[in-house]
């Protein structure tokens, strides 16, 4: 499954990664599950995300970033008569769960 998204300017929207790794080494029962203002966009299953049974292979760090553009000026932002323009994102309530929990966007 995977859908086309675009995020929307100047709008808060809620972004929910659900992660499992594999119960047993040898399995591929791990999966991820993105969600956008509790809409399903991508998943993908029957993944075997470890095969070493050492707790460091355990999900143990989040890791965030986030990347605008390319390596050409044909990934600059421009406004709409072309010109270089600023561009800007806001980030908030950014919580790691142990569990899935799906969220809306307030006021969705």
């Amino acid at each position: 499954m995977k859908k086309r998204y675009r995020f929307p300017k100047d709008q808060w929207v809620s972004v929910s990664l659900h992660v499992r790794v594999n119960k047993d080494l040898n399995a591929k029962d791990g999966f991820t599950k993105l969600y956008i203002d509790g809409q399903l966009i991508e998943e993908r299953e029957d993944v075997q995300w470890r095969a070493d049974g050492r707790k460091d292979t355990m999900i143990s760090q989040f890791l965030f970033n986030t990347f605008h553009g390319g390596s050409t000026d044909k990934w600059t932002p421009r406004n709409k008569d072309g010109d270089w323009t600023e561009v800007h994102a806001l980030f908030d309530n950014i919580v790691v769960y142990r569990g899935e929990r799906i969220r809306k966007s307030p006021g969705k």
